[in-house]
This record gives structure tokens, C-alpha cells and sequence, in this order.
């Protein structure tokens, strides 16, 4: 009777014991899953506006590179035509002549794309000899004009032959509208994950109100493209995004900020986080987002997985409450574990590699120069640089769509993969660019690998058959060469050098293999 009331009350008190232990692993494990949630949806976050940001810093640096770059070729430009008109005629008369066919060539043929500003004048009479884009009007104070000329110049040359004088160069304005259209092209054809995108306006007046700022591209609203966009304007919980992103400028040239807009692709209204930035020299707010409620579906769907696991160890504790006990912190803490490095395994996989043609992404690519400089400086090998660039790729996409332009982005990687060593390294870097890093190549080899790595890329033949288009898309590619050098203070000035012999390759006919010399190689 003893033994029997003994066990009755052991396996009461075992009961209990599982009851209390149950609950209590229970209503811990739920504040730890609140904890938990809000962690990983915080990690997650920070990440993401890690990512919005280095997508915006990168496109000003690649603006800031287009812009240095067209500057220097425009300055080039001037100064070889100044250098032309030196070796003119002595006679005033042949002179004048000889200048105004050489302007009314170039200005015919180069026609909406022309460059130059010109005004040339008599010395003695101060009458207007040339003035074909008219910067001087009739009544106008010339020496006016030819200041106002010498601020709006990124690049002049002043004339004075006899009684003939002169200023001629190309505005400043011109250049860095030019700058504005490409990039404006390149972000509407960017394509990011998530339905996220790059949108830029214009802002007209800092102070805000109806009409402070022009919508310049917008992928997502495209026919909005050419707005006017107003403070007072709000989203659809009474947010006023457009003042919100106007004071964060305003106070510190950029700002993370949320809102609700309509998804890419659907009429659904959700919450975005966004990151903008100005661009002053455009006075461009140039921003990026994503929606935060794939956020908290990823932190639901794995709070629905931690909750099932729960009950199975709950299960466990009722059978063997030591062995249970035991059993089940180990595998929640290493359950946790596994789901954070799956985590963050995949967002670093996400943020390392480009998911169209899985070469490194422009970040990770960054980080691998600033390595391969670094190892460079402390006494190791110097890898080869090159910069590869799809000749007329946007008429590929124009021509054919997107899709193939895909296609072509991906056979191009595959080729290059086929030429390279497990060891080298492919970036693509922006659009229908991409930079390789190449070890144990000197010049003459790397100029060979550049070649052979041209001739599979020429070698590609992609059909393309539609119910309108039956045709073959080959691939063309310019190509720039070059090596560190001991005067590089950082890795992105032999970058510019693999542009700049690229860009070269461009200018003397595409599809070619140009070197950027290096004196101490």
C-alpha cells in the first residue's frame, strides 16, 4: 500500500515537475522568441541599410570617375585645338578663315552633341567676328561677356593673332549634363533584387513647398518621370516623405527614413525603408529602398519554425525531465545557431556575388582590389588589372530586350571563367562592366590572356528567335590593361588606369585590347 501511494505520488510529483518545467520552458522561450525576433529583425535591418548605402556611395563614385574622366577628355579637347590654331596663317584675314571652317565643321557635325562655345572679335574695333551659339547680343558689354564666358568654361583657350582675338572652350554645364543623361540610362537599366530600384530627383528649392523638386528617373513610376513634386504631399498614413527627405538633406546631405509606397509590379501599398543622399553639384537626391515587410515575414516564418521545434522539446521533457532538460537547451542554442549562420551565410552570399551572372558583386569586388593592393604594397605579386566593357550592349537591349541582354551578361562571365585560373578573380563592377584581377601574368602574357579572353567573347553566338526577330547576337568587348604602381595611393587609381585604356579601346574603334603602361613595373 506504502509502495503503491509512493508511486502515486512520484509519478505526481514527476507530473508536476513536467507541468512546472514545461511551463516555465514555455513562457521563457516565448520572451526569449520576442528577444530573439526583435534581434534578427534589427540585424536584418542594419544590414539592409548597409547595403542601400554602399549601393548609393558606389554610384557616386563611379559619378564622380565619369565626371573626371569626360572633364580631362574635354580639356584635352581645347587644348589641342588651341595648339592647332597656333600654327595658322600670320594673315589676319586666312586666319580668320581658317578658324571659322575649322568651328563650322565640328559644329555641323557633331550638330545637338556640339561642344564648343566660341566668340571671336576685332581688338581694334571690338566688333564681333564669330559668334555662332550668339553669347554676344548686340549691345552687350563684350569684356561682360567674355568674363561671364571664362566662369561658365570648364576648359578654355584665349586667341590673339594680330587684330583678331578670341576665347573658345566648352562649358562646364554641357559636360555635366551629358554626365546626367548616362547616368540617368545606366539606372534605369540597374536591376536589383527584392523589387528594389534607384530613383533621383531634382531638387529646385531647398526651402521646399509645391514644385521643389523634378522627378528625373524613377523605375518603378516611369511616366511620372518629369513631375513636379511637392512637400506637402502625402503618403497613405499621413507621412509627409518628400519634407521628411528634404529637412534630413537639408540638416546632413542624407538620411535613412520610412514611409508607405506601392511595390514595384503591383498596386500593393507596404512599408519602405529608404536611403537618400544629395548629390550637390546636381542637386540630385539620389535614394534606394526596400520594404520592410519581407523583413517580417523572413522573422515570422522563423519564429513559426522555433515555436514548432519548442513544442517537440516540450514533448521530450514529459518523458526524461533531466535528459529532456538537458537535451532541449542544447538544441534550442544550436538550433539558433544553425538558423543565424544559414542567415548570415545567405545575406553575405546575396551581398558577395551578383545574382545574374554570379561574379563577385561590386562590394565584395571592392574589397578584393583593396586586398590584392594591399598584399601588393607590402612586397607581393603585382596582378593584372582589366577592365572589360559590352560594346553598344544598350542597342543589344533596345534591340532585343532585356532578357537577352541577361543572356549576354551571363555567356560573357562563362567565357571569361574559361580562360581564367580557380585564382582569378571576376567583378562585375556596374551594368556591362566588369573588372578582372590576374595573378602571375607579365605584360606580354596579360596582353595575350586580354586577347584570347577577347577572341571567346567574339566567338559567342546567341539566337534569338521571336515571332518578329530571327537573328544572331554577337558580343563585342573593350578592353583595358594595366598593373599597380608604386606612385598608386589606393587601388581605385590603377582602376582608373584599366578605365581609362578601356575607354581608349572605345575611341580608336571597340573591340580591341588597349595597355595603360606602367613605368615601374
Amino acid at each position: 500500500m506504502k509502495i503503491s501511494k509512493i508511486r502515486i505520488l512520484s509519478v505526481i510529483l514527476i507530473t508536476l515537475m513536467c507541468s512546472a518545467i514545461s511551463y516555465f520552458y514555455l513562457v521563457s522561450h516565448n520572451a526569449f522568441g520576442k528577444i530573439y525576433q526583435e534581434e534578427t529583425r534589427n540585424t536584418i535591418i542594419e544590414i539592409k541599410k548597409t547595403f542601400l548605402k554602399d549601393t548609393i556611395n558606389n554610384l557616386f563614385v563611379e559619378i564622380d570617375v565619369e565626371r573626371e574622366l569626360e572633364y580631362e577628355r574635354y580639356k584635352y579637347f581645347t587644348k589641342q585645338r588651341g595648339i592647332s590654331l597656333d600654327f595658322a596663317s600670320e594673315d589676319d584675314d586666312e586666319f580668320i578663315k581658317f578658324f571659322t571652317n575649322r568651328f563650322d565643321t565640328d559644329i555641323k557635325n557633331l550638330g545637338k552633341d556640339n561642344y564648343w562655345t566660341i566668340l571671336f572679335w576685332d581688338n581694334i574695333t571690338n566688333e564681333v567676328i564669330y559668334n555662332p551659339q550668339s553669347e554676344y547680343k548686340n549691345g552687350d558689354d563684350l569684356d561682360f561677356v567674355i568674363e561671364r564666358l571664362k566662369s561658365e568654361l570648364l576648359s578654355y583657350e584665349e586667341v590673339k593673332h594680330g587684330r583678331v582675338s578670341g576665347i573658345f572652350g566648352v562649358k562646364t554645364k554641357f559636360v555635366d549634363d551629358k554626365i546626367k543623361l548616362i547616368t540617368a540610362e545606366k539606372i534605369r537599366r540597374q536591376r536589383f533584387d527584392d523589387d528594389s530600384y534607384i530613383w533621383v530627383s531634382q531638387i529646385l528649392n531647398y526651402n521646399g513647398g509645391d514644385n521643389y523638386a523634378i522627378r528625373i528617373v524613377h523605375p518603378n513610376l516611369p511616366e511620372t518621370e518629369g513631375s513636379f513634386l511637392s512637400t506637402s504631399t502625402m503618403d497613405t498614413r499621413g507621412n509627409k516623405p518628400y519634407l521628411e527627405e528634404l529637412d534630413g538633406i537639408n540638416k546632413n546631405g542624407e538620411l535613412f527614413f520610412s514611409y508607405y509606397f506601392k511595390k514595384l509590379n503591383s498596386d500593393e501599398i507596404a512599408e519602405k525603408l529608404s536611403y537618400s543622399r544629395l548629390y550637390k553639384d546636381f542637386d540630385w537626391v539620389i535614394a534606394t529602398g526596400v520594404y520592410i515587410d519581407e523583413v517580417d515575414a523572413y522573422v515570422e516564418n522563423t519564429n513559426i519554425k522555433s515555436k514548432s521545434l519548442a513544442r517537440e522539446i516540450v514533448l521530450q521533457l514529459m518523458l526524461v525531465i533531466l535528459i529532456v532538460m538537458s537535451a532541449g537547451i542544447a538544441l534550442v542554442v544550436h538550433t539558433e545557431g544553425i538558423y543565424s549562420k544559414k542567415m548570415n551565410k545567405r545575406l553575405k552570399n546575396e551581398a558577395d556575388y551578383d545574382a545574374l551572372t554570379n561574379a563577385y558583386s561590386r562590394r565584395r569586388g571592392v574589397e578584393e582590389l583593396a586586398n590584392a593592393y594591399s598584399s601588393f604594397v607590402k612586397g607581393s605579386q603585382n596582378p593584372t588589372l582589366m577592365m572589360f566593357d559590352l560594346d553598344r550592349f544598350k542597342l543589344i537591349n533596345d534591340n532585343f530586350g532585356h532578357d537577352i541582354g541577361d543572356v549576354v551578361l551571363r555567356r560573357t562571365v562563362e567565357a571569361i571563367n574559361e580562360i581564367i585560373k580557380d585564382t582569378d578573380i571576376i567583378i562585375r563592377w556596374g551594368g556591362d562592366e566588369f573588372i578582372g584581377v590576374f595573378y602571375g601574368l607579365k605584360k606580354e602574357e596579360a596582353i595575350e590572356i586580354a586577347q584570347r579572353i577577347l577572341d571567346k567573347i567574339n566567338s559567342i553566338e546567341i539566337p534569338v528567335k521571336t515571332s518578329e526577330i530571327d537573328d544572331i547576337v554577337k558580343i563585342e568587348m573593350s578592353i583595358g590593361v594595366t598593373y599597380f604602381s608604386k606612385s598608386d595611393r589606393q587601388a581605385s587609381d590603377a582602376v582608373k588606369r584599366a578605365d581609362d585604356a578601356m575607354y581608349e579601346s572605345k575611341e580608336t574603334g571597340r573591340n580591341k585590347v588597349s595597355y595603360f603602361d606602367v613605368e615601374d613595373l
